[in-house]
């Protein structure tokens, strides 16, 4: 008897851990970062997406727009998948004196994305439900010349844009900004208790 209920509590203890292990993670895909260079910015201008979740995310019918001015200006039409923990560049499809490999390239529209008030990105889901909301409406937080970077607390994406969220670096280059990595505080995982 002692045995048959050992073993029901080995099942009960790894079920409970089986299924609250994913609960530590990110909840979407939100935008990590945008980023506009004080040095080569036409080319080097880019914005980029991270996957906290702890799963690859299909990213087919997925959208980021790019917004200039308060306006869509153009839209990056995102495909594939995004893996887990990983970071895609979004930038021009000009790489002729880029210093950056974009992930996903558009033809760039538009020349205000300059950080100055009412520029970033919106990232929406192939229902074209908004997910995430990354433009700076008023003039705090402007990212002329700079890179305004998701603060690495923040683990799930927000439909409307909260300034807090974020951090404001100045950027000689778009190297400088490390393009494609991110850091993200997932809280850990806890372990279940068992008592008698």
């Amino acid at each position: 008897m002692k045995k048959t209920l050992l073993f029901f509590r080995l099942i009960a203890i790894g079920l409970i851990m089986l299924f609250s292990s994913g609960w530590a993670f990110g909840q979407s895909v939100f935008i990590s970062q945008n980023c506009d260079p004080k040095n080569n910015y036409a080319p080097d201008r880019f914005a980029e997406i991270y996957n906290p979740t702890d799963a690859p995310v299909d990213l087919t019918g997925w959208t980021l727009e790019n917004i200039q001015g308060g306006s869509v200006s153009f839209t990056w039409t995102l495909s594939g998948t995004i893996g887990s923990g990983e970071a895609l560049i979004c930038g021009r499809d000009d790489a002729t004196s880029q210093t950056i490999t974009p992930d996903i390239t558009a033809t760039w529209s538009g020349t205000s994305w300059n950080g100055k008030g009412g520029d970033g990105t919106i990232l929406k889901n192939s229902s074209g439900t908004i997910i995430d909301n990354a433009v700076q409406a008023d003039g705090t937080g402007k990212f002329e010349n700079k890179e305004m970077v998701r603060n690495s607390n923040v683990t799930s994406p927000n439909s409307t844009y909260d300034a807090t969220e974020w951090t404001f670096t100045s950027i000689n280059d778009a190297v400088d900004a490390t393009p494609g990595t991110h850091t993200c505080d997932l809280p850990a995982s806890s372990s279940p208790s068992i008592t008698n």
